[in-house]
């Protein structure tokens, strides 16, 4: 299902899951994948709502004894005496030995179901998706991956073609989302950061050139690392600190505001004072300095280090407008 985000992949893939459910009466077993914790709770919910109770499979998962209840489900499933069941997992726990030892043992009607599937593209993560899954599906708003033609491929190969495509423009003009603004604000490189640029870019041209085939798919490794630590160093742009500082002063009484960090690290002195001289600062803890200490905002952070239970509250706060401004 190619489905700009917001359209409503969930609940369209439950469904779907449903009508197989019927058309192999109701002797299914299904297993659903997701990124990231506060997804598979969000999954949770909502698989509710559609007569299943699932398996809720994560290290910090409130069911404490969901790895005896995957393998009694599966146990059963083999012998005929559980006819269907729902495990909602994330990748990291979907690829531990215990869940492939589990899955590797599933046989009949098994469903796998694949959220934010383009992080799958990768040589690796799908080599670990089960082969002997007769029922597959991949959910995601960017199926193709941007400069990854072989990683594409293998996606389309494991899930096979698309079956639903609604894009953005279809959403917005459908009255299924809210039609918006887009301004490009431009920074430049400074000094340092354009030198390490430029110096990328010949190891990066003298990589491909070297490499037996041009073809972006066929890239050496090295070339792939170049690339991302070039990427970076756009993502990272010390100026961009400054910039979102004048270009959000004008707003720094609004609510429900989101601003979206590179996984990545600045250069900007003015945000190093208690680090190292020797270190770098996160461009994510740079901009909530910024937002709370220059600019006074309600600000948090809703990264990977937040608990689920974190990330709940985190989200009620946003949403309720009063204690949070941004996230």
């Amino acid at each position: 299902f190619d489905m700009a985000t917001g359209t409503g992949k969930t609940f369209t893939a439950l469904a779907a899951i449903c009508k197989l459910s019927e058309a192999v009466s109701h002797n299914l077993a299904v297993i659903i994948v997701c990124p990231y914790q506060h997804l598979v709770e969000q999954w949770k919910s909502d698989i509710v709502l559609f007569g299943m109770k699932p398996i809720v499979c994560y290290s910090a998962s409130k069911q404490k004894n969901w790895r005896q209840r995957v393998r009694n489900s599966i146990s059963g499933f083999r012998l005929g005496a559980v006819k269907r069941f729902c495990i909602i997992t994330t990748n990291a726990t979907f690829g531990t030995d215990f869940m492939r030892l589990q899955v590797s043992r599933l046989k009949g009607n098994c469903l796998l179901v694949v959220d934010e599937a383009h992080n799958f593209g990768a040589t690796k993560a799908i080599k670990s998706l089960p082969n002997h899954f007769d029922y597959r599906l991949a959910l995601s708003a960017t199926i193709e991956r941007y400069g990854d033609e072989e990683g594409t491929r293998a996606l389309f190969e494991y899930f096979g073609p698309k079956c639903i495509e609604y894009t953005l423009e279809d959403a917005i003009n459908n009255g299924m989302l809210t039609p918006y603004y887009y301004h490009p604000v431009v920074v430049y490189l400074d000094g340092e950061e354009l030198e390490q640029y430029v110096e990328l870019s010949k190891q990066i041209a003298k990589a491909i050139a070297s490499s037996e085939s041009k073809r972006q798919e066929d890239l050496s490794s090295m070339a792939k690392m170049l690339l991302i630590k070039r990427a970076r160093i756009v993502a990272g742009a010390s100026a961009k600190i400054p910039k979102l500082k004048k270009v959000i002063s004008d707003y720094r009484d609004k609510k429900h505001m989101l601003v979206y960090c590179g996984a990545t690290t600045i250069q900007d002195v003015g945000y190093k004072e208690a680090l190292p001289d020797d270190a770098e600062t996160r461009q994510i803890d740079a901009v909530t300095r910024m937002l709370g200490n220059d600019l006074g905002m309600h600000v948090a952070q809703f990264t990977s280090n937040e608990n689920a239970e974190k990330r709940k509250l985190l989200k009620d706060e946003f949403e309720d407008g009063i204690h949070m401004q941004a996230l």
